[in-house]
């Protein structure tokens, strides 16, 4: 179980967010997973107020970290602490990387940061859809969406290995141990009747994420990304949802999909790589 009532994780960010004026990115659709191992995350009570939050995230094989300390407690050395317990020996030797992310325009975050053993890796953007900007125009017909089922956790790994280079078997594992339940958020994109990527929708109250949307390499330019977005839009737009997603502006192809979808730029996540 999380070593820590949601109440007062929620209550934490919205804290910190409101003083630093950011949008913390702590990974809710992992958080309220009962499939995830919550155990790893770390915590700091003081009289019997939490403090301090270090989340850690095994993601494809690598492990994810972020975390906030209470503005009040700020300067006492609490997050060097949580990280230096966060980040183990097995860790170092198990994860094909460690990434320590923090919002862009965190001062703190961006501070301590500067004072670890970690290099710049990459900055992810985080988006919201817009109806006005929408310029997508017409699509290809013949895309369709079915969702996933347990018999389909070697696709979806097969998919992702090709669309980010997950390491198959860590992918595979992850997939294996989703309950359906968790499994039905992923759906399969189907061309013509044929199987050629994939796409993972998260609800969280009333916002829809989209994670995890590759198109197999050798389907790509096709128009096949265009028409499962203006599906899913349309879909998760009538369920009175407002629509999110994260891309990296190293993916240029699908930041221009995005932009070109009426997808607007809201706040920035900055990822570090732990040097060993």
């Amino acid at each position: 179980m999380l070593r820590v009532n949601i109440d007062e994780l929620q209550k934490l960010q919205t804290i910190c967010e409101q003083h630093d004026q950011i949008s913390l990115k702590l990974n809710w659709d992992m958080l309220l997973n009962p499939a995830e191992d919550n155990r790893l995350h770390l915590t700091e009570y003081m009289d019997g107020r939490l403090i301090a939050f270090l989340g850690k995230y095994i993601i494809g094989g690598s492990m994810e970290i972020c975390g906030m300390v209470h503005p009040d407690f700020r300067r006492l050395g609490i997050f060097t602490r949580l990280l230096q317990d966060g980040i183990t020996r097995e860790d170092t030797v198990r994860y094909s990387s460690i990434l320590l992310n923090t919002p862009a325009a965190s001062v703190s975050g961006q501070a301590f940061l500067n004072r670890v053993s970690c290099r710049y890796s990459f900055t992810e953007y985080q988006m919201q859809y817009a109806s006005a900007e929408n310029k997508l125009g017409n699509v290809r017909p013949g895309i369709s969406l079915r969702t996933a089922t347990p018999e389909d956790a070697e696709l979806l790994s097969q998919l992702d290995t090709d669309g980010f280079q997950d390491d198959y078997e860590q992918t595979l594992q992850d997939y294996i141990r989703l309950s359906p339940q968790d499994m039905a958020d992923n759906e399969l994109i189907l061309a013509d009747g044929h199987i050629v990527g994939k796409i993972r929708i998260s609800r969280l109250e009333d916002r829809s994420w989209i994670y995890g949307f590759v198109i197999h390499s050798r389907y790509r330019g096709k128009g096949i990304g265009q028409a499962v977005l203006q599906q899913v839009i349309t879909r998760e737009m009538a369920a009175g949802h407002t629509i999110w997603l994260d891309v990296a502006i190293e993916n240029p192809a699908a930041m221009k999909l995005y932009e070109t979808a009426g997808f607007q730029l809201r706040a920035a996540q900055d990822y570090f790589t732990y040097k060993r």
